[in-house]
C-alpha cells in the first residue's frame, strides 16, 4: 500500500494545478500492471475551502485498489490563481474538471469530494453522468442556496468584493506555527492532523509568513443557487451516491436538502467526527472502511441502467 504520494503538475485551461496521487497495490501486484489494469478504480479528490490535496493524505492510503488523484484546486495550495478577469464560484471549477481527468487519460472515473468539493462534485455528476462512475460526497453536498440577500443584493455583494480583495495583501505571520494556530481554530483539527495541509498553503517570505491562496476566495459568489434549482439538481442524479455526514460536522449544523431522501441513488450514513473527519487520527479509518465497503456492495452504473 502506497503512504507516501507522488506529486504531480497538470496544465489545465492555462492554469498549472499541482497535485498527489497515491497507487494503492498489493504485494503481489507491481504498479505498472496495477495502473493498466481495467479492475482499478480512478478517483479524482476535490477538498474543501482553502484546504488543499494533503486534507486527502491520511484517507487516500486507505482506498483498496485505487489510482487516487488529489488535486490543489485553482487558487488553492500550490496551483495557480485564476486570471486577474476570472472569479471563484462554485462553478467556475465544473469546466477544469473534465479537462483534468483527460489530462490523465481518464475517460470515466470517481469523484470523491469534501465539503465544498462535494459540492463542485455532486454539480459536475448531476450534469456530466457520463464521465463520473460513482461519485462519494465528504461531510457535504449541493452548494449554499440564496440566504439573506436577493439577486442585486447577491451580484452588488460580489461586485463590491471584487474590488476590495483586488487591493488586499495577506498579512504575514512572524512565525510558522503562528499561522498554522490561527488555521486550526476554523478546522478544530489538532496540530498533527492539520500542520502538513496548512504548511501547504503557506509561503515564506522576508517579512514572515503568508497564505498562497486567492484573496479572490473570500468573496461573494455572483449569484446563487436557490433551493428550488438545487432541488432540480439533487431529482436529475441518477450515479451511484454516498454520502458521509459528520455528526459534529457541517451538514449537522446546517441542515441536510429536504429532498435529499426522494433520491434513491444517494445513500447517507452519519459518522463520528467532526467536519475533516477524514483527517482525523480517530475517525479517517472508519471513513475509509465506509467508503471501501460501498465501493465493493454498490451497485454500477450499468446495472442501474439495465435495471
Amino acid at each position: 500500500m502506497q503512504t507516501a504520494p507522488c506529486s504531480m503538475r497538470l496544465q489545465v485551461n492555462g492554469l498549472s494545478y499541482a497535485a498527489q496521487r497515491w497507487v494503492n497495490v498489493s504485494e503481489e501486484q507491481g504498479k505498472n500492471e496495477f495502473a493498466h489494469s481495467k479492475s482499478v478504480r480512478k478517483v479524482l479528490c476535490l477538498h474543501g475551502w482553502l484546504d488543499n490535496s494533503e486534507s486527502f493524505a491520511r484517507l487516500a492510503p486507505l482506498l483498496k485498489g485505487c489510482d487516487v488523484v488529489a488535486i490543489d484546486m485553482a487558487g488553492h495550495g500550490k496551483t495557480s490563481h485564476r486570471a486577474a478577469h476570472a472569479s471563484y464560484d462554485i462553478y467556475d471549477d465544473l469546466e477544469d474538471i473534465g479537462d483534468i481527468a483527460d489530462a490523465l487519460d481518464w475517460d470515466q472515473f470517481t469523484l470523491l469530494g469534501h465539503s465544498r468539493g462535494a459540492g463542485v462534485a455532486f454539480l459536475y455528476a448531476s450534469v456530466m453522468p457520463e464521465r463520473v462512475k460513482s461519485l462519494v460526497l465528504l461531510d457535504g453536498i449541493v452548494p449554499p442556496p440564496w440566504l439573506n440577500k436577493n439577486v442585486v443584493e447577491q451580484l452588488r455583494a460580489y461586485l463590491l468584493d471584487r474590488q476590495r480583495l483586488r487591493a488586499k495583501t495577506s498579512r504575514p505571520y512572524a512565525t510558522l506555527d503562528e499561522a498554522i494556530e490561527r488555521r486550526l481554530l476554523s478546522t478544530k483539527l489538532a496540530v498533527d492532523e492539520g500542520r502538513a495541509m496548512i504548511e501547504r498553503d503557506l509561503i515564506k517570505t522576508d517579512n514572515g509568513f503568508v497564505w498562497s491562496h486567492d484573496n479572490r476566495l473570500h468573496g461573494n459568489s455572483a449569484v446563487r443557487f436557490s433551493a428550488a434549482e438545487l432541488d432540480v439538481f439533487l431529482s436529475s442524479l441518477t450515479l451511484p451516491t454516498l454520502l458521509l455526514a459528520a455528526l459534529d460536522g457541517h451538514l449537522k449544523e446546517y441542515a441536510l436538502p429536504k429532498d435529499l431522501t426522494k433520491n434513491a441513488c444517494i445513500e447517507l450514513y452519519w459518522l463520528p467526527g467532526k467536519h475533516h473527519f477524514h483527517m482525523e487520527g480517530a475517525q479517517v479509518s472508519g471513513v475509509a472502511q465506509k467508503i471501501n465497503h460501498w465501493w465493493a456492495s454498490a451497485p454500477t452504473v450499468e446495472a442501474q441502467l439495465l435495471s
